[in-house]
């Protein structure tokens, strides 16, 4: 990563990559001290970081990664809703809620879905024996689709597609591609319905005892980062696309324009109601996010 510092021997790692290109961690080191603090962390999203539930540690005083999701169509269509007034009103909630700021999003890849049948309609998906997450909002997702859901961990996707318990699997390109599922189920739909969104995280306390000029580094950082995240997350995206047709003899497909809106309409109620029980100004921001998704 870039480091900065000054006479007083700080020095900031404004940014660690991976091989895969995505950002797993911003800390920051004292050269002149025996501190060390960096903390790590995946949280889920749930309501409570809506209603003040949920609360980050006091403790935590570094850069935290988070892993949140958004059934949105596209990588810059995900990135607008994010960018946009949704996204600035989920970090407004978060640091009310939790005192902790985000510092961006960032994309981390799609879901897709690895079937022994050709799908990109919804008659398609009828009665499709799916492996879904044993999340309720998953399964629920896949069974107003026409799917048979069989929920399972991830460690048994493998065996349950060799084995035929199931006949396709939801999740990344890239998981189809390296764990092999495409050795039984010979057609990936990219479907997109679900990013898996990544953001670096702080606790607000610790944030504000730092000197501006540190804050200020890390955010331009950041800034810069995200812009490139992007695109080499959508360039990623295409390249495993590519490997599954080319060196897996995949049939790759989408969805068509017209089932696109079929999908819509068989979701909108079932989003206007989850939100509401949230609140009305979750339900509110649903309204704009599916504004902005239709119209970019």
């Amino acid at each position: 990563g870039e480091t900065g510092g000054d006479s007083a021997g700080f020095h900031i790692i404004t940014a660690y990559k991976a091989e895969s290109g995505t950002v797993r961690l911003i800390y920051i080191i004292k050269d002149h001290g025996d501190s060390f603090f960096s903390a790590h962390s995946i949280i889920s999203v749930m309501p409570g970081i809506l209603t003040g539930e949920m609360a980050i540690p006091s403790q935590s005083r570094v850069l935290i990664r988070r892993r949140s999701s958004s059934r949105v169509y596209g990588c810059s269509r995900s990135m607008n809703v994010l960018n946009g007034q949704v996204g600035d009103w989920l970090k407004e909630k978060v640091l009310k809620n939790t005192n902790t700021g985000w510092m961006g999003y960032l994309m981390c890849y799609f879901r897709w879905m690895n079937t022994s049948t050709k799908i990109s309609t919804l008659e398609d998906c009828q009665n499709v024996l799916i492996r879904v997450p044993t999340t309720q909002i998953t399964i629920d997702t896949f069974d107003k689709m026409g799917f048979s859901t069989v929920p399972l961990p991830f460690s048994d996707i493998y065996t349950a597609m060799s084995t035929g318990v199931v006949n396709g699997v939801e999740t990344s390109g890239e998981s189809i591609y390296n764990y092999g599922f495409c050795d039984y189920a010979k057609y990936v739909c990219k479907s997109n319905h679900q990013p898996i969104i990544e953001s670096v995280i702080y606790n607000q306390d610790f944030w504000n005892g730092l000197p501006e000029v540190y804050r200020q580094i890390m955010m331009d950082a950041m800034k810069d980062m995200l812009a490139e995240e992007w695109t080499a997350s959508e360039s990623k995206e295409e390249s495993f696309s590519d490997l599954l047709a080319s060196e897996k003899e995949v049939t790759v497909t989408e969805f068509s324009e017209e089932a696109m809106k079929e999908i819509q309409e068989v979701f909108t109620d079932y989003w206007y109601d989850k939100a509401k029980a949230i609140s009305e100004e979750t339900s509110d921001m649903l309204t704009w996010e599916i504004d902005v998704v239709n119209n970019n």
